[in-house]
This record gives structure tokens, sequence and C-alpha cells, in this order.
């Protein structure tokens, strides 16, 4: 993020890099439209702050009215936080499938030596690991008290190989969550690491009506994933799906690939209308129906294209891609990699930090509602607290100041590392 710098393997920007490689694969087309990846680069900072504040309420309920952590009589919702999720992968897919289009020539790798593993590759898998797996480790140790103090369904045998799995980047592989849940994603990154030279060298020969073919393809597997759920299939083959995500961030390769052949301006009217829409329907949490467990899966092939389109917009050129340019976002889109690996373990601490004297248990009756005095029907909301309006304010900026902070101790210093040692 930027969002991984997935991309970021050499100390450069993402514009820097697309000019590198425009200049290195166009030189004799002086017309080539070179992406903006300044705009997507505060998506993905906007996008960790959703998540970041989608899991907030997981772990609290702000007293909002009289001290009371409820409004209207009910917890106060989660918002819709996994269209954010589904875009990571596609966007990811993208910047890989054009800036490394020209880098795995006739190299098929693939998943550590199944179908061959070229030197070339073995660099790129190590450096992924220098550049995540440190930042991973950080967040565990960060909510490994809370994860194993913690009740659930899982016992200490599932929490010791979530967590090994956690550690591993395998997290995704083990079927339950470890500690600091959110690095599922990061792990499911890396399984789609593992494919990389051979989805871009199978994408590259294809002509572009073969290119749309694959794009609908791996989109629409978001609506076998509906039909599994509706038709109440067993969840393990739901979590495959998924908790991989792989499919998403191969439909960002393909559309990756088509930008490297056919990048051109496109109007910002599209951009605008979807950003727009989103706000409300993010903003409307509190009065709305959460349908992101449907649309993260049906909206797949909008997103992508309305991550395609934000890719290429002109600068300057449109109302979202002025504001996700802004250095406000360019500031979030350059720590969302360590604020997302570490806002889960934060808010453990919080807990810790503020419990019993500043949080208070939630206890619903039966019809959800707030218990009162002398309600026999009570039941603990586990893991959940009411906070006040005071200490809900401070964290946000004591979050994000600790992810800079981890950036410049931790990820920056190993990115940096990672290059040293395999790239000489």
């Amino acid at each position: 993020m930027s969002h991984y710098d997935e991309l970021g393997d050499e100390n450069q920007s993402p514009n820097e890099q697309a000019e590198e490689l425009r200049v290195d694969t166009n030189q004799a087309n002086e017309d080539v439209h070179l992406p903006n990846f300044d705009s997507t680069n505060g998506l993905r900072g906007l996008c960790s702050l959703m998540i970041a504040f989608g899991h907030f309420l997981d772990f609290y309920s702000p007293n909002i009215r009289d001290e009371e952590p409820i409004k209207d009589a009910k917890l106060f919702p989660s918002p819709p936080y996994l269209l954010p999720v589904t875009m990571f992968f596609i966007l990811s897919g993208i910047l890989y499938g054009y800036l490394y289009h020209d880098k795995w020539d006739d190299d098929r790798s693939c998943c550590c030596g199944f179908n061959g593993c070229s030197a070339n590759f073995r660099k790129f898998i190590c450096k992924r690991v220098l550049r995540l797996m440190p930042m991973v480790i950080f967040g565990v140790i960060m909510d490994l008290g809370y994860y194993w103090t913690s009740s659930g369904q899982w016992g200490w045998y599932e929490k010791f190989v979530a967590t090994l799995g956690t550690v591993g980047l395998w997290s995704s592989a083990t079927m339950s969550l470890g500690p600091d849940g959110p690095t599922w994603q990061i792990s499911a990154m890396f399984l789609s690491y593992l494919l990389i030279p051979m989805l871009i060298n199978h994408f590259k020969p294809m002509n572009n009506s073969s290119l749309n073919s694959q794009f609908w393809i791996f989109s629409a597997v978001g609506a076998l994933v509906l039909v599994l759920i509706f038709a109440g299939i067993p969840f393990i083959f739901i979590h495959i799906l998924w908790y991989t995500r792989v499919w998403q961030f191969i439909a960002g390769v393909v559309l990756g690939v088509y930008m490297k052949k056919n990048a051109a301006p496109v109007s910002p009217l599209l951009t605008d209308i979807f950003t727009g829409l989103w706000a409300l329907y993010f903003c409307s949490f509190p009065v709305s129906i959460n349908l992101d467990w449907a649309l993260e899966f049906a909206l797949t092939p909008l997103l992508a294209v309305y991550v395609y389109h934000l890719c290429l917009l002109p600068s300057n050129s449109g109302i979202a891609n002025r504001i996700f340019s802004t250095s406000v976002f360019q500031f979030l889109g350059d720590i969302s990699f360590s604020l997302y690996v570490l806002h889960w373990g934060f808010f453990a601490n919080c807990t810790f930090l503020l419990h019993q004297k500043y949080l208070n248990k939630i206890s619903l009756d039966k019809d959800g509602n707030l218990c009162e005095k002398g309600d026999m029907d009570c039941t603990n909301v586990d893991k959940l607290y009411g906070i006040d309006l005071i200490h809900a304010l401070w964290i946000f900026p004591a979050l994000i100041l600790t992810s800079w902070i981890a950036k410049k101790v931790i990820e920056e210093p190993c990115r940096k590392q990672g290059e040293r040692i395999f790239l000489g």
C-alpha cells in the first residue's frame, strides 16, 4: 500500500516507475498516455482509513448520546468497509500487470518452483517477504495478548496454527483468523505474488477481445460466491474463495496488461459519480443496511473499471482525482501499509489501556436493546465496549502517528535492506 507499496521494489514513486517503463518500452511513440498513479495512492490511503474506522466500531461503540453506547436503543452499526478491501486487490493487480509487464519475458515461474523458479523470481519473492513480514510480525506482537486471552470459536491449537500462519504470510491457508486479523489480506496478496510471472506472460500475447473476455471471467467469480452463499454450500468452500481473493487480483492483472497496450485519457465523469455514490453509501451506514458482503462480490467488475479509470485520468482532471492527489491523501497513501497492518493491534492495546476505568461492557436484551437496571435476560456483547467520545477522538491521531513512526523505523529500512541484498 503506498498500499503495500507492492510495486515499490525500487525507491521510486509510482509515477517515476511508470515513467521509467514508458521510456524503456515506448520511446518511439510520443503519444503514449502515461497513467497517473498519484490518485490511486490517495485512494489506498482512504481505503486503509475506512477499514480502520470500520474495525474501530468492531471494538468500540461510541457513547454518542447521554453517555449510552447506543443509537435509538441499538448498537452503533459497523460501516461498510469491505469494498475498500476489494479495491486493494484489484488495484494491486492493475499495478503489477502494468508496471511489471516487461519484467518477466519468457519467465513462467510460479508457486515457489511448481513450474520452475528463476533467479529473478526468487529475488522478487524474497524482496516481498522482507517488505511485508517485519511489519506483519510487529502487528502480530501488538495483538498477541488480546488474541490469546479472548474467547471465541478457536481453541489453543487453532490459535497456535493461525499465529504461525500469520507470521509466515500464510494466514489465508489456515482457515481461521490469526492475531492481527486484517493481515489475512496481506497473506492473500502474498499468495497472489506467486502467480505474477505466469499470469503476465499468459495474458501478454492476447488481443484486446481476449483480454476483455478474461476480465469478465475472473470478475464473475464473485457471482459464484453469492450463489454458494444462497445455496447453503458449506462455508469452507466460500472461505477459500473469499479469503484468498486471488481472482480479484487476477482481474486487476488483466486490466494492467490491457492498460499497457491501450492506455488513453478517460473522462472523469464515471470516477466522480462513483466516488460520490460510494461516499454517500459509506456515510449513511448509521441508517442504512450494510450490503458489503454481497456488493464486494457483485460489484467487482464495476469497482475494477472505476480503479482503471482513476489510473488513466489526466492530472487535475475531475473532482475525485484532485481530492485523492492532495497532500493529505498522499500522506495517508504513504502510510497506508503501516496503518492497515497496525490498526487492529493498536485498538486491542487501547482496550487494555482503557479497560475498567474508561470502557464499559455493553449488555443487550433479547430484542437487541440496551439493558436497564433490573433486566434479567441480558447478555454481554463479546469484545465490544462503550467508549467516551473524548477517547474516541484521540485514538485515530495516535494511530496515524504510530503508523508514520512504524513506516520510518520498520517499513522503509526493511524495504531498502531488501533492495540492497537482492539488487546488489
